[in-house]
């Protein structure tokens, strides 16, 4: 009888401590389950990274055309900038890729000694579609990456109304009896706009992005652009398919997403 009883007390104490383990074993993965869910939590998703961005931009501009050169692109026009602003809107798909709207105005200038020739042509609207890409991180001694490298390509439309200044006394070119400029020493001659003309633009960037908030970049951008024309500088030549310029930009960024 009394092995019985001792058999009872026995049975009940190990019944109860398995109880108690089962409780302790349940809470602990409980908690391990919350704590590997919160850092998962903290992890950036991708849906951080899926995101709108706004900026402006401004800072001179640089053309490179038959003005500004005695002969063609071999004379750089730093001495006489223009001027170009404007806005972009990006939608990020991933962290290293995204697309972007831009639409600058403003100026476009230049010089010619040899043919007394100056040129200011009014830029109406510069708009492209660009694809981004953010090249590497540059702060690698730092967990908290702060600059960064980014690079663009695209296409778009310039509008524009040139004006110029010179002793060319410029006849209209055929492309089949091509007509050259005739210069005329010491007589200046005038032509504003041919309207509102456009040219298709074809943009490439690069630039460096530094993140000042987390909300906040300021860059710093060199854009050069390929313009389908001669018409920039209003020195229309069928035997010129071609035109560029440049702007060298800084530019504010804001991110409205989390990352």
């Amino acid at each position: 009888m009394k092995a019985i009883k001792l058999l009872l007390i026995v049975t009940l104490i190990i019944g109860s401590n398995l109880c108690v383990y089962s409780q302790s074993q349940t809470t602990s993965v409980q908690e391990t389950h919350q704590s590997t869910t919160t850092s998962f939590d903290l992890m950036p998703k991708r849906s951080d990274f899926n995101t709108w961005s706004v900026g402006v931009n401004f800072g001179p501009s640089f053309f490179y055309g038959t003005v500004t050169s005695q002969g063609y692109y071999k004379e750089r026009p730093i001495n006489d900038p223009g001027f170009l602003y404007g806005l972009t809107l990006k939608k990020s798909i991933t962290p290293l890729f995204g697309i972007e709207g831009e639409f600058d105005m403003g100026q476009l200038k230049g010089k010619n000694s040899m043919f007394q020739a100056t040129m200011k042509t009014d830029i109406h609207y510069d708009w492209s579609l660009n694809a981004t890409f953010t090249l590497g991180n540059f702060t690698w001694f730092s967990r908290s990456h702060k600059l960064n490298l980014r690079g663009s390509f695209g296409t778009g439309q310039i509008n524009f109304q040139p004006n110029l200044t010179s002793d060319m006394k410029q006849t209209k070119a055929n492309p089949y009896n091509v007509i050259f400029p005739v210069v005329t020493p010491d007589t200046l001659h005038t032509w504003v706009g041919l309207g509102n003309t456009s040219e298709y633009i074809f943009p490439l960037s690069i630039a460096a992005v530094y993140d000042l908030s987390q909300h906040f970049n300021l860059m710093l951008r060199y854009r050069y652009t390929v313009a389908l024309g001669s018409k920039l500088d209003y020195t229309w030549n069928p035997l010129i398919y071609h035109q560029s310029y440049a702007m060298l930009s800084i530019g504010f960024i804001y991110n409205f997403g989390k990352k």
